[in-house]
């Protein structure tokens, strides 16, 4: 039956967009995988046929069924289906860049495990939304009994990608951890092993801490308090310099000073930027001010949430640059702490090559560097080059999108902004490129916008201290808590 991959999800709870497929695992049906895998070779955004395409895979447990349903789909269309194993997401992009192959990573990124996810890759990078649109709308054949065969001898590329992943920054920041202590949460990413290698490789003995055979979801744009207190205990109880991790597919990064304390991922991003010598950087709405206010860079441009828009701009700001500044460096980050490069830079005579995709090592070994050459080695310094604004990143979950929207149309439409802010200082304003972000008189901002990939209503609290932020992000909570989970009378 020919029909689209538009059509076969239709109130389907399985969703298409941020680069890929989503959904509750007992939802990703196998049908629906190959559906989603044959429309992303069908519009042509993986090459000709006969070309490679690579695949990878998080911890999940569902993860392995879901990428054999992903390889059969690649043969069955004539392609070759590459098993690269269980690696991180930003390794499998750099191995397939290198080797001039599409890729598609089965991940669900940081979100429950009893959800996952497939991520699509083209042969130049990440999906952008343009591609999204295509593959949701070319005409494809759809067999609605697809079943998962057993599955073929494949060789497995996993070293191979991992080694590319490894030279990329070792080539560059050789001797960098000599002498420190750092310690490793290891939980359930992917990368485990390979970042403890790399760590290693570097010059640390590294301290594995945590290590678990359930998948743990680490949201690193939204930090537990347990999270926080658990890592300012392993940095007293070991002695660290520093505390590292990664989320479930290792394109998301957290890393902490000799205090115990995380930076959050957009300050991360700052400090990876200022390292490599951006003048240009790409961030969403929902980044600290700070990316303005430090006043390290020479342009800055501000996108809505995910990855595919922050690619886009990096592109038209490649692109763009005149004579005079065509050498420029245009960098990306997200407050997740995710880090884009959109072209190959010269370190000091070694070459570090592009990545226009999310990646956790690099801005966390940039962090390291940076403090090393302007902080005498302390992370803590560092953080106080940066301008003192504090924002704090939480999530409401189990909200559907419909609520979410129906929350906005009270405060804009219905005028009730007023009232639910009645403790803020007014006037404010507001921006709605993506979410409704409010600005106040005092320089405070409150965030609020429906995750693009899960039920969720993520809260972003900005102003200019900890116990403020605290302050305004536990009552904004509070007062969505009842606004849209609401007591029954």
């Amino acid at each position: 039956m020919k029909t689209t991959l538009s059509k076969i999800l239709e109130d389907r709870s399985v969703k298409f967009g941020t680069s890929g497929l989503r959904g509750l695992v007992d939802d990703l049906e196998p049908h629906l995988v190959d559906a989603a895998v044959r429309a992303y070779l069908t519009a042509g955004l993986a090459g000709h046929t006969g070309q490679s395409i690579f695949v990878g895979r998080d911890l999940r447990p569902s993860s392995m069924g879901i990428a054999q349903v992903v390889m059969e789909a690649i043969e069955t269309l004539g392609f070759v289906a590459v098993d690269c194993g269980s690696v991180p997401t930003p390794a499998l992009a750099l191995a397939a860049q290198q080797q001039g192959g599409a890729a598609i990573m089965v991940t669900g990124s940081h979100i429950p495990f009893d959800r996952n996810g497939i991520k699509f890759y083209t042969t130049v990078g990440e999906i952008t939304k343009d591609d999204e649109t295509a593959i949701l709308n070319c005409s494809i054949v759809h067999h609605d009994q697809c079943k998962p065969m057993s599955a073929p001898e494949r060789p497995s590329a996993q070293k191979q990608v991992e080694a590319i992943y490894t030279s990329r920054v070792t080539d560059h920041f050789s001797g960098l951890l000599q002498g420190k202590r750092i310690g490793l949460y290891q939980h359930s990413a992917v990368g485990r092993d390979l970042t403890a290698d790399i760590l290693s490789a570097l010059g640390t003995n590294v301290v594995t801490l945590a290590r678990s055979d359930t998948f743990v979801p680490i949201d690193t744009e939204a930090i537990s308090d347990a999270d926080m207190r658990q890592c300012a205990l392993w940095v007293s109880e070991h002695k660290l310099d520093a505390l590292v991790t990664t989320d479930g597919d290792g394109d998301r990064p957290l890393l902490s000073d000799e205090n115990g304390l995380y930076f959050r991922g957009d300050e991360l991003g700052i400090l990876a930027s200022r390292y490599l010598g951006a003048s240009c950087v790409v961030t969403p709405t929902t980044s600290i001010s700070s990316v303005e206010t430090v006043g390290w860079f020479a342009a800055i441009a501000r996108t809505r949430v995910g990855s595919p828009y922050v690619l886009e701009e990096m592109k038209l700001r490649a692109d763009d640059v005149d004579s005079t500044t065509r050498n420029s460096r245009v960098m990306g980050f997200e407050a997740n702490g995710g880090f884009l490069v959109q072209s190959d830079v010269d370190l000091a005579g070694t070459l570090l090559q592009r990545l226009p995709t999310r990646d956790a090592i690099l801005p966390i070994l940039a962090a390291i560097a940076l403090a090393r050459d302007e902080a005498n080695g302390s992370l803590a310094k560092l953080r106080d080059m940066l301008p003192k604004r504090s924002m704090s990143s939480t999530c409401l979950r189990e909200i559907p999108l419909e609520t979410s929207k129906h929350f906005a149309g009270r405060l804009l439409e219905g005028g009730e902004a007023d009232v639910f802010f009645a403790d803020m200082a007014g006037p404010f304003t507001v921006d709605v490129s993506d979410g409704m972000r409010f600005t106040f008189s005092n320089g405070e901002v409150v965030h609020v916008r429906p995750s693009g990939n899960a039920p969720e209503l993520r809260l972003y609290v900005e102003t200019g201290s900890t116990g403020r932020t605290q302050e305004v992000a536990t009552s904004t909570m509070v007062r969505l808590e009842k606004w849209l989970r609401p007591s029954p009378a």
